[in-house]
């Protein structure tokens, strides 16, 4: 690796936009880790006992983005486990951050940021392949302070 004068890393010619191609398909409807990113904007992670790893520190506005997500011949529900104090949403989409929106989870207060509970949403009808993205809404915070809206274990489609 060679480094700027800035501390930033050259770019080399094998990097591209897109990324190397998936290794395989993604399983979406078996529980999957929420730390399962092919790429991410604005979010942490965290561990506990209870869960183990898990994604917090989402703002409005933060995503995830995972790819080649295989839905097969469709899927028609999404769960989420998820523990909240604030609540907010997940918006899904496929293929990118403003692609077809197949399902919007509405996430309550749990009673806790560490207090489990899972939530569900119907979706519209999705199958084949697709780069999945979850995309998290919430009130915003008052200017420059940070606000997580909850905390997410795991996930998986029905």
């Amino acid at each position: 690796m060679h480094y700027n004068e800035d501390g930033t890393i050259q770019q080399l010619p094998f990097w591209s936009e897109a990324g190397p191609a998936p290794a395989g398909a993604l399983n979406p409807f078996i529980w999957q880790e929420a730390e399962t990113i092919a790429w991410s904007k604005n979010i942490g992670t965290a561990s506990s006992p209870q869960t183990g790893m898990y994604v917090t520190d989402i703002e409005n506005g933060s995503y995830i983005k995972l790819r080649n997500v295989d839905f097969q011949k469709g899927c028609r529900r999404f769960e989420a486990r998820v523990a909240s104090a604030a609540g907010g949403t997940i918006e899904l989409r496929l293929d990118s951050l403003t692609g077809k929106l197949i399902g919007k989870c509405n996430i309550i207060n749990t009673g806790g940021p560490l207090k489990w509970k899972t939530s569900a949403c119907k979706l519209t009808s999705v199958s084949g392949k697709h780069d999945l993205f979850f995309i998290f809404k919430g009130a915003k915070a008052a200017a420059g302070n940070k606000r997580t809206l909850f905390n997410f274990d795991k996930w998986r489609f029905q």
